[in-house]
């Protein structure tokens, strides 16, 4: 019986993977596929969106992808499979990227891991993981919270009915000032209906908790995307991402500065 060593590591966090980063995974794993005369078997299969798959054993496909919208990468897997060592290195859009290596020598799969892992982590991954689900619950939740927590404060502070002993009750019920009773009553409907208002208020937090979740998230991959093939058309694109994004950010600090200097010009000038 033959006893392998196994490794399979998924990473947390989101690639910008481009063609020399691609070129320096392969060549960790060349070396190491030397040793075992398993260099030939070594596969780049890459996945489109117009459902075509292909496989080659170099990258010279790969770099003539188009990588349009239409055509776009979806998918890059690095695939090694020989009897002494195999090798799967995954890269795909929708999902954190994943290594899995097997060999018949326990030091050759952890240097091998090790370098990928680190080649990975200093260049590769340089974007936000995955939001879980336990994290989108939390978006969804947060905004009902909030908008239960200032409405009790507002009803603690500011509809609660002034309390009265029950001696002041009893002086209230037998005296004869009935605009008293009638402001008491007045106070004590105005809690009520505080009160009712701020039920009310659960199922219209729980559909903009569901309508704004959504709309947050895709915002978020919109800006600031988990996964990106750096081949092709979407070397433009990105690059076109980054200055968009630039000029968004600078324009509200601008807008920000801009606000606060004619808050406190007209604040000035009518102080004078």
């Amino acid at each position: 019986m033959n006893l392998n060593a196994y490794v399979n590591h998924q990473f947390t966090r989101g690639f910008l993977l481009k063609e020399e980063d691609l070129t320096k995974l392969l060549d960790f794993i060349k070396v190491r596929a030397r040793e075992v005369d398993a260099s030939e078997n070594l596969r780049v299969k890459v996945y489109r969106l117009d459902s075509l798959v292909y496989e080659a054993p170099d990258l010279v496909a790969l770099r003539e992808e188009e990588n349009a919208i239409r055509n776009r990468i979806s998918r890059i897997q690095v695939v090694l499979n020989h009897e002494s060592l195999k090798v799967d290195l995954d890269f795909d859009e929708e999902d954190n990227p994943s290594i899995k290596i097997e060999s018949d020598d326990r030091d050759r799969a952890f240097l091998l891991y090790s370098e990928l892992k680190e080649y990975l982590n200093t260049e590769v991954l340089v974007f936000r993981g995955a939001v879980k689900r336990s994290g989108r619950f939390l978006w969804m939740v947060l905004p009902m919270m909030t908008v239960f927590a200032v409405s009790f404060v507002i009803l603690a502070l500011l509809q609660s009915p002034e309390k009265i002993s029950s001696v002041s009750m009893k002086e209230l019920l037998a005296g004869d000032d009935l605009s008293a009773k009638l402001n008491y009553l007045i106070s004590k409907e105005s809690s009520k209906s505080g009160e009712r208002s701020m039920i009310l208020w659960l199922p219209v937090t729980m559909i903009l908790a569901f309508l704004v979740e959504p709309c947050v998230r895709w915002t978020q991959n919109h800006w600031y995307p988990r996964n990106v093939f750096y081949f092709g058309k979407e070397k433009q694109r990105y690059e076109q991402l980054l200055a968009r994004r630039s000029k968004w950010t600078w324009g509200v600090v601008v807008a920000f500065v801009v606000s606060v200097f004619a808050s406190l010009a007209a604040w000035m000038l009518t102080k004078g």
